[in-house]
Parts: C-alpha cells; sequence; structure tokens
C-alpha cells in the first residue's frame, strides 16, 4: 500500500474533522436555542414574505436560476438606494438556495397560501422562523456575524486538538510501561555480553 498524498493526509485529518466538529457546534447551538431559548417562544411574529415573489421565479425554479436571478437583480439595481429592497433580495436568496431551509419554507408557504388572511400571518414553523430572522439580522450586522463564525472556527480547532491530546496520551504512558518491562531484559543480556567478554580476554 502506497503513501498517501500530504493534501490528502491533511484533509482527512485535520480539514475534515475541524469542519464536522464546527457544523455540529453550528446545529446544536441552533437545536438549543430553539428548544430553550424564551425569546424564540415569546418573539414578536416577523413578516412574511414570498420569496418567489420577490426574485420573479416560479416554485418550481432550479437553484442556479434562482442564482442567476439575484445576480441580474443586483447588476440591474446596483444604483438602487433602497436597503430594505436589497435585504429582501439577500434573504430570498438565502432561503431559496439552502437545501436545508427551502423544504421548511415551501411548506410554510402552502400554508400562508392557505390562511384566512395574510396580514399578521403567524408562522407555524418556529424553527424557521428563527432561522429567517437571524438571515435579517447578518443584513444590519455582518461584522458581528462575522466574529462569531471567527469563534465558532477556534471553538472547533480547539475541541479538535483537545481530541487528538486524549489520542496520543494513553500511547506514550504504553510505550512507558513497556520500556520498563524490557530494561531488566536488556540489562541482563549486557551482563551476560560483558561476562562472556572477560572470559574471553582472560
Amino acid at each position: 500500500m502506497g503513501v498517501l498524498p500530504f493534501g490528502i493526509i491533511i484533509f482527512v485529518f485535520y480539514a475534515l474533522p475541524i469542519s464536522i466538529i464546527f457544523v455540529i457546534i453550528t446545529e446544536l447551538k441552533v437545536l438549543i436555542t430553539w428548544i430553550n431559548n424564551k425569546e424564540i417562544k415569546q418573539q414578536n411574529d416577523i413578516p412574511f414574505l414570498n420569496y418567489y415573489l420577490i426574485l420573479d421565479v416560479p416554485t418550481t425554479a432550479a437553484k442556479d436560476t434562482i442564482k442567476n436571478k439575484t445576480l441580474n437583480w443586483y447588476i440591474e439595481n446596483k444604483k438602487d438606494v433602497n436597503n430594505n429592497n436589497r435585504a429582501q433580495v439577500y434573504e430570498a436568496y438565502k432561503v431559496l438556495t439552502s437545501n436545508y431551509l427551502r423544504p421548511m419554507y415551501d411548506a410554510e408557504l402552502e400554508s400562508y397560501t392557505k390562511a384566512e388572511t395574510y396580514e399578521n400571518y403567524i408562522f407555524k414553523n418556529k424553527l424557521l422562523q428563527y432561522h429567517i430572522e437571524t438571515i435579517r439580522k447578518e443584513v444590519h450586522t455582518p461584522s458581528t456575524n462575522f466574529a462569531r463564525t471567527i469563534n465558532k472556527m477556534l471553538i472547533s480547532l480547539i475541541i479538535f486538538l483537545f481530541i487528538l491530546i486524549l489520542f496520543f496520551l494513553p500511547k506514550k504512558e504504553a510505550t512507558k510501561s513497556k520500556t520498563r518491562i524490557i530494561d531488566p531484559e536488556v540489562k541482563q543480556i549486557i551482563e551476560e555480553e560483558k561476562e562472556e567478554l572477560r572470559e574471553f580476554y582472560e
């Protein structure tokens, strides 16, 4: 069996574990917040937006179509000073291009269209509401979001290094114990060789 390329070793044993830990931390934070955070349970309901109408795409639009439509909108409206329009387009893009959020949004949109009134619509899916609210905060506080991402990456790296230390410590202890067992045998062999040398020279 040949030696693996250095790049693959770095990816498999360093980059991949850190990425997995990062994703787990992010999802755990979302889950814990969703279950325990009183602000989510008692939050004011945010307005529901029809992202397909905002981007002017059908509900069956593919991800590439949504990306191209969003890019074209920004090119055509680069002089638009209305931050609210830009925020809504960004929000629609983030939700509709997410394999995780889009199915939840489509189910919520179906409930929205069946509602008796569109005014003061209350989200059925509170987890989706939380994610949309988080996306809206990203628009207004991008630096804060970047700082949180860096913090999560640092935490992931620290956890990974801690796991490495725990993984290698037992091996060192085992090596020491083996050395202690072998040491007397080695000394005995050395003594026997010394005796043979003495007898030879005498």
